[in-house]
């Protein structure tokens, strides 16, 4: 006969939400601030429900609140495509998961998408800092996850310590790895990057090549007031920058005229 598993206590929650939190905290620097917020609300909602035995949200409620997250990607980024809304809509997703967690099942598949979160901030930049860092949020993660396996047998200092001890065995792998696995051009995921996509417009300085691949933009580029009368369609005419200068490579503006 299979025993039954045991019900996740509030330190499993505590632990996944810590962990959850330490993960996400990065990309306040790198996504809308509200999504971090957000996230953090979700997880706090979840802890409240457990702390005060609260009303825990319907099927039909947490639908919505998918559905909201889904709006909300595509209203900032206009796709579900690219590094920026992927990572968006999954730590936003990540969040209405705390409102549905019922067995140390769900526990663990949340805590094993923090590992994807994590590695995700790394598409940002790849700074000795932000390593540093992650290896905390991997030992907070590895720790929750090591509560999930024995949440009654290990007090939180040894769960520490054998998280600990899993990340140092894994070490040689990654150095192997790291040495041998070959260099490729361009990323791995084959995801385009937002940051250095441009959009419709000109900038001060323009190179050969730099509107290769021109994006086009349906946020709004400005706002214009008349006084009087709006002229006629055909009399709106706004006039761009003009660049004069030139090394046979590059245009420039240059120096002001006058």
């Amino acid at each position: 006969m299979r025993a039954l598993e045991p019900v996740p206590d509030r330190a499993a929650l505590l632990s996944l939400a810590v962990a959850g939190t330490i993960a996400v905290a990065p990309y306040a620097l790198e996504l809308p601030i509200w999504l971090v917020l957000l996230f953090l609300a979700f997880a706090l909602w979840r802890n409240a429900i457990e702390r005060w035995s609260l009303y825990h949200p319907g099927r039909t409620l947490r639908y919505a609140l998918t559905g909201l997250a889904v709006a909300l990607t595509f209203q900032q980024y206009h796709t579900f495509l690219g590094r920026d809304a992927g990572l968006m809509l999954l730590i936003a997703l990540l969040g209405v998961k705390f409102l549905e967690l019922k067995r140390y099942r769900d526990y663990r598949v949340s805590a094993f998408l923090f590992y994807l979160v994590i590695l995700g901030a790394f598409l940002y930049e790849q700074s000795l800092a932000l390593g540093l860092y992650a290896l905390v949020a991997v030992l907070a993660n590895t720790a929750a996850l090591v509560h999930f396996a024995a949440p009654d047998e290990l007090s939180p200092g040894a769960r520490l310590r054998l998280a600990s001890g899993l990340i140092v065995r894994a070490l040689p792998l990654m150095l192997l790895l790291y040495f041998l696995f070959p260099r490729l051009h361009g990323a791995l995921w084959a995801l385009p990057d937002n940051s250095s996509q441009a959009l419709t417009g000109l900038d001060d300085t323009m190179q050969l090549g730099d509107i290769n691949h021109l994006a086009e933009s349906s946020d709004l580029a400005m706002r214009v007031t008349f006084e009087g009368e709006i002229p006629a369609r055909r009399d709106r005419y706004f006039r761009a920058l003009v660049l004069w200068e030139t090394d046979g490579r590059s245009w420039r503006r240059g120096p002001a005229l006058g």
